[in-house]
């Protein structure tokens, strides 16, 4: 019988190994789009920026 539990117990932990590494890679990358999206709207915003700055100069000419 205890031959039949360790690989039991081997076999959960295995497992517990895979699905924490999963969800740990999964976090990573949601983490990762949400800094991704963050960047893409700020680089956003500076390039409207940086049009209505170029408007602003061509019309004072």
């Amino acid at each position: 019988m205890s031959g039949v539990q360790k690989m039991i117990v081997a076999l959960v932990a295995v497992v517990l190994l895979i699905g924490g590494s999963f969800a740990y890679s999964v976090y990573v990358t949601n983490r990762a789009a949400e800094d991704g999206a963050k960047a893409m709207s700020k680089a956003m915003e500076d390039q409207k920026e940086m049009q209505r700055q170029l408007m602003q100069q061509m019309q004072r000419r």
